[in-house]
């Protein structure tokens, strides 16, 4: 699943993350279903297309990830918040799946439930990051000077500021 997560990497700095990522949603709600229904074929064609399935939509987010997290938060507080924020979100929502996805199919005796728990997940992820997610891509992080690649770009900085430092206007309207 490598090259499908360097790839979707790529794209996301192409793009834009939250393109990428809504793809990515998109994807994880067309093909949740899907996927358990072929996990549940009892064959092995079929148990490896499904787990391919999982693995493209996982593969997204794995590929912009690292790309898009620095960007949510200021360069003064930025690693410790994203230490914090990243390492207990996915101890509280990765660490229980496996415990919910067990206990939704104990409950309903469906062994697609995992499968209408991730399409839920993903329906609520993607309305999350088209309505609260800013694409940053292009633009330099919050809290650091921008980067130039050229003397006009330099030029456009510096007669600019204002648009350069694109954080600055988010910063002082809180």
């Amino acid at each position: 699943m490598v090259p499908f997560a360097i790839t979707f990497g790529k794209l996301g700095d192409k793009l834009g993350n939250k393109k990428v990522i809504s793809i990515g949603l998109v994807l994880g709600i067309v093909l949740s279903i899907i996927s358990f229904q072929f996990l549940n074929m009892g064959s092995m064609p079929f148990l490896f297309i499904g787990l391919l399935m999982l693995g493209i939509v996982l593969s997204v987010y794995e590929g912009t990830m690292p790309g898009s997290l620095p960007t949510l938060f200021h360069t003064d507080i930025r690693y410790r918040t994203l230490s914090w924020t990243f390492n207990i979100s996915v101890s509280i929502f990765g660490g229980t799946t496996p415990l919910v996805a067990s206990w939704l199919v104990h409950v309903t005796g469906n062994n697609l439930a995992p499968g209408f728990y991730l399409l839920a997940v993903s329906l609520i992820g993607l309305i999350v990051v088209l309505t609260l997610f800013k694409d940053t891509a292009g633009k330099s992080l919050k809290g650091s000077y921008p980067t130039v690649a050229s003397k006009a770009e330099y030029k456009e900085a510096v007669e600019n500021p204002k648009d350069s430092l694109w954080w600055h206007t988010e910063q002082t309207e809180k």
